[in-house]
């Protein structure tokens, strides 16, 4: 098609768009069609369709197994977020992160509005004020009961101790500074001595403890200002500080909402004043609000996610972002602190279909093991569940929510993506573009991907159909021809395969006539049917192993070799 289109009008598609894309007077893109009469032209290419040959890249890789091998820093496996602390008296998401722990194994669960409203914490009778950890400790004592252990966002503020009425998000958590800091501060402590006397001093040492969740940004996360909130953190950190030395503390995340980074002032403001920090923090999208002014709740209030017009960064976003904020780090606070990115998705847009898609899978697994995330410790995907009390849920299956599972628990692409990922070894033997490979001991993992992005049509603010997989850039299928040396013994050999045929559960779902009111049994064959499949063989190697795989676009393919022991 691309070809055609270049052979008609001696331009390349995005050539042909730039040209008639509207733009502001600011040159801002305002719509990304093209007019009538070049779509009526366009329409009539005929498309040649392509050979195998055409539509394959080749490639080959002969490796030794023994040689060139070094650690490999999971990043993957450290966080994952859940939205308010609330949604962990559901049942349903503690099956759901049951089962994914078991599978999975995550070391934290990252959650906010731990003193929201509808946690209970502040409650007020004739005797005055008091603190209520009835719900917040049944959520640690479950966590602690799946071995996962909390970060712990200290938010939002109770709206008996709020400044202000100003609230966001459909839990409605206040966002304003207190009207006395003594009473945060009272809030803080009781919790935190409420920890420490229910799981001991050096059991919450290993729990973090983030001061608020995002910097001052359009008074969405907070509506004070910028000078309230260093307020607020340097309390709330000596505070803690002051408790025990060895609770980690850290500051709200970088949002990246508008062109002033506040991280230079607030590691300035901290270096300046000795105040600690353990961890560094910020969020990572790629959708980003095509004006601005869709932010700004003065103009815009409440903020209705439905309606706002998202644009998209490039594909090497995270990797820009990760090392922009290692050189800010590095360049604003000389003490050595941990860089995590809590919250991470192609997008917070909850309605945003590809999250659903097989696409997701290579996105993950392209930005897990580029270099780059080696230079954060964690990086925290957004988030576990479409189960969120944070924006409105669809009644639909699939309806773009940013979680590896759905709202009825069905496992997503992006789910076994952490399925694959988990199942790497620790020793990186070989990596390269689309691929990885490595060992835990005599045991060899290999992980292919073939990931495309979408295309610049789309990233403009370009809508398309829920449903289709056209807004990407044009891409071949994979055909990797691997041959590794050195490996002797017997081997049992799995061989998983991730695509939109299998393991993809809204493809799955759109070919069962995108239903939406699933009933039971109709949800567990969707459950059943949506994994990827399975292949298993049983190898005696002298040396070489020989292996060809065809991976489609979006697709995924997972091996791993279990040696067999006499």
């Amino acid at each position: 098609m691309k070809k055609a289109i270049k052979n008609k009008f001696s331009l390349t598609p995005l050539q042909l768009r730039k040209k008639y894309q509207e733009r502001d007077d600011e040159g801002r893109f305002l719509t990304n069609h093209l007019n009538a009469e070049l779509i009526n032209e366009y329409a009539t290419i005929p498309i040649q369709p392509k050979t195998i040959e055409e539509n394959t890249i080749q490639t080959t890789i002969v490796k030794d197994i023994q040689t060139d091998r070094y650690e490999l820093k999971q990043v993957w496996n450290k966080i994952i977020n859940i939205g308010s602390a609330n949604t962990l008296l559901n049942q349903n998401i503690r099956d759901q992160i049951k089962e994914m722990q078991e599978e999975i194994q995550i070391d934290y669960l990252r959650f906010e509005g731990v003193f929201n409203q509808a946690m209970d914490v502040v409650q007020k009778d004739r005797d005055g004020l008091k603190f209520n950890w009835k719900f917040i400790n049944n959520i640690l004592d479950y966590l602690r009961d799946i071995e996962i252990k909390p970060f712990i966002c200290l938010s939002y503020m109770p709206p008996l101790f709020a400044s202000k009425s100003t609230s966001f998000f459909n839990y409605q958590g206040n966002t304003s500074p207190p009207k006395e800091m003594s009473q945060w501060l009272s809030l803080v402590q009781s919790f935190m001595m409420n920890c420490i006397n229910r799981y001991g001093r050096d059991i919450v040492s290993e729990w973090y403890f983030q001061i608020w969740t995002e910097f001052p940004a359009y008074d969405i996360h907070w509506s004070g200002t910028l000078e309230q909130y260093l307020e607020l953190y340097k309390q709330t950190a000596f505070l803690i500080k002051g408790i025990s030395p060895s609770l980690k503390v850290g500051p709200a995340a970088e949002n990246f909402h508008t062109e002033e980074h506040i991280s230079e002032k607030l590691l300035e403001y901290c270096e300046k004043n000795d105040i600690p920090i353990d961890f560094y923090s910020c969020n990572i999208y790629h959708n980003r609000v095509k004006f601005k002014e869709w932010l700004d709740r003065s103009i815009t209030n409440p903020v209705d996610i439905k309606l706002i017009p998202f644009q998209y960064e490039e594909k090497n976003h995270t990797k820009n972002l990760l090392e922009k904020m290692h050189r800010m780090l590095k360049a604003h606070y000389k003490k050595d602190i941990e860089f995590i990115v809590t919250r991470w998705n192609f997008s917070w847009d909850v309605t945003n279909f590809l999250h659903d898609t097989a696409f997701m899978a290579t996105f993950i697994i392209d930005n897990m093991l580029d270099k780059s995330a080696a230079l954060a410790n964690a990086m925290g995907y957004l988030s576990a569940s479409d189960i969120l009390y944070e924006w409105d849920i669809k009644n639909t299956p699939f309806f773009g929510g940013t979680g590896l599972v759905n709202t009825e628990g069905i496992k997503k692409s992006a789910y076994y993506a952490f399925v694959f990922l988990s199942k790497l070894g620790s020793t990186v033997f070989a990596k390269g573009k689309n691929y990885i490979m490595t060992r835990q001991g005599e045991n060899i993992q290999i992980l292919v991907y073939n990931h495309t992005y979408p295309d610049q049509l789309f990233m403009r603010g370009g809508q398309t159909d829920k449903n289709s997989y056209d807004i990407f850039e044009e891409s071949n299928d994979l055909l990797l021809n691997i041959h590794l040396k050195n490996i002797y013994g017997t081997f049992k050999c799995k061989r998983y395969s991730l695509n939109r045929n299998n393991g993809s559960a809204h493809d799955e779902w759109v070919r069962m006539g995108e239903y939406v009111d699933l009933n039971h049994e109709e949800t567990d064959y969707l459950k059943n049917i949506a994994r990827p499949s399975l292949k298993l063989k049983q190898l005696t190697l002298q040396g070489d192993f020989y292996l060809t795989l065809h991976v489609p676009v979006h697709g995924v393919e997972c091996i791993i070799l279990n040696k067999f022991y006499n």
